[in-house]
């Protein structure tokens, strides 16, 4: 790694195309292979509605994140924005900033990535039955995988982006092109079923929303974008319309050709694979090697993008004095923030040893962390928006809409996270509390050295 310092991240390595593509290649992952049959659960063939309009909230909040990245191009994204859109207000940018920065690496940088680790025993497994690879061993192998390539900077990680994306993209149009003109009208009726009906119905915008949620990656590495101002709003604006065109696709050919009923857990090849179910049923059985392979490739091009996203927050906050500042050090070869890389990769593997059961338990609190880092940055676009030329904020891309862009944000917000469980919220708060503790342990500490002032 070359030892390095706190040194800085390498400015200008992304441009427009490899921006877009860490974008799609982080949208189109393990979620559009698992979710849906959850949703499709909850509410039936309406579950198609519920993917597209949580793609018109990705958009909206994509927008205001946008505003932000592009008036402070900084890494960390997320952890840094309250913090310099509520600078004026001293204290409160700064805890809200390590609030979100906590919750956030630990989501998206952890949990996802232990998920996305499980997951590639059990697609490997169906790809290759007759090796019968050991499942612990190969989720092992993927974290040590998406480590190396974003060891090796945000260029190679984009290259092998770039590919997975390119063969998951190409399987997936196949699908559907198959899938659709071969749609039963029956199955879509009743449209709004499933298990819970109207209410099954919120709560899959907010399981759908999981599945649009990696373009967030592209604002906490704008330090090394180029052109930042026009590059990260159009990458965010054309990777969530073209995801969600593929994404719609694909769920209407499933769900046009199996009953919800078939797509629940009672029934493991239509819950983990409902791709390979249809393509199964439509008697395409030479499909199925290629939709499993597309699972995996789905599960790392997550984890690539999810693991870069987590590792530049916590360079972020280790370089700011928030955390340990040896997280903010660099490999000298490569521009790459190695210390956060290895402590995400390290936790990652701890928690994969734990009880599938546990972990599957603590991933739910995701939704929940992501709605809360919205609504704390949402509130921040809109901060900004009402305080037009402040300092040090940069002449950059303005979001349509004015403040009322951020507060549909935040209401729509609001209303998906309602239908959670309060057991949830016990645990994405207990989290939170965690970080508390710290950070009123940090401003002890900095009280103590300033001598009381500040």
């Amino acid at each position: 790694m070359g030892g390095g310092g706190e040194g800085g991240l390498r400015r200008g390595a992304l441009g427009a195309r490899e921006s877009l593509l860490i974008c799609v290649g982080g949208m189109i992952g393990i979620a559009i292979f698992t979710l849906p049959s959850t949703t499709f659960a909850l509410c039936g063939p309406s579950a198609v509605l519920a993917w597209a309009l949580a793609g018109a909230l990705m958009l909206i909040m994509g927008l205001n994140l946008a505003e932000l990245a592009s008036a402070f191009p900084r890494a960390g994204g997320i952890a840094m924005y309250p913090k310099e859109a509520l600078g004026s207000t001293g204290a409160l940018g700064d805890l809200l900033g390590f609030i979100s920065g906590w919750i956030y690496w630990f989501t998206f940088g952890v949990l996802a990535n232990v998920i996305g680790a499980l997951f590639v025993g059990r697609y490997v497994s169906m790809l290759l039955p007759s090796m019968a690879p050991d499942p612990a061993a190969m989720a092992l192998a993927a974290l040590a995988l998406v480590f190396a390539l974003n060891l090796l900077g945000v260029r190679v990680a984009g290259i092998a982006n770039a590919v997975l994306t390119a063969a998951l993209v190409a399987i997936m149009i196949l699908y559907s092109a198959l899938a659709l003109p071969r749609i039963d009208p029956g199955l879509l009726e009743p449209f709004l079923s499933g298990q819970l009906g109207p209410r099954g119905f919120l709560i899959s915008i907010t399981v759908a929303w999981l599945g649009y949620t990696a373009w967030m990656a592209i604002t906490s590495v704008a330090e090394e974008v180029r052109d930042p101002q026009r590059t990260i709003p159009r990458a965010i604006s054309a990777s969530i319309s073209i995801v969600a065109a593929l994404y719609l696709c694909a769920l209407l050919a499933t769900a046009g050709n199996a009953r919800w009923e078939e797509l629940s857990m009672g029934n493991p090849e239509g819950y983990y694979a409902p791709f390979a179910l249809v393509a199964a049923r439509l008697g395409l059985n030479w499909l199925k090697g290629p939709i499993y392979l597309a699972g995996l490739l789905a599960i790392l091009t997550t984890m690539l993008v999810l693991l870069m996203d987590g590792s530049r927050v916590l360079y972020a906050m280790g370089k700011g004095g928030a955390l340990p500042r040896a997280l903010a050090a660099t490999s000298r070869r490569f521009g790459t923030p190695w210390a956060s890389l290895a402590l995400l990769s390290a936790a990652s593997a701890i928690l994969l040893a734990q009880p599938p059961s546990l972990v599957y338990y603590l991933i739910q609190m995701g939704g929940a962390n992501f709605g809360i880092v919205m609504a704390i940055n949402c509130a921040c676009a809109l901060r900004l928006k009402l305080s037009p030329g402040r300092r040090g904020c940069g002449p950059g891309y303005r979001a349509p809409g004015g403040p009322a862009l951020p507060i549909l944000a935040i209401a729509i917000a609001a209303l998906a996270m309602s239908q959670y469980d309060i057991e949830v919220y016990r645990l994405a708060l207990c989290w939170i509390g965690i970080g508390a503790l710290i950070y009123a342990a940090r401003r002890c500490l900095d009280r103590g050295a300033t001598g009381g002032r500040g």
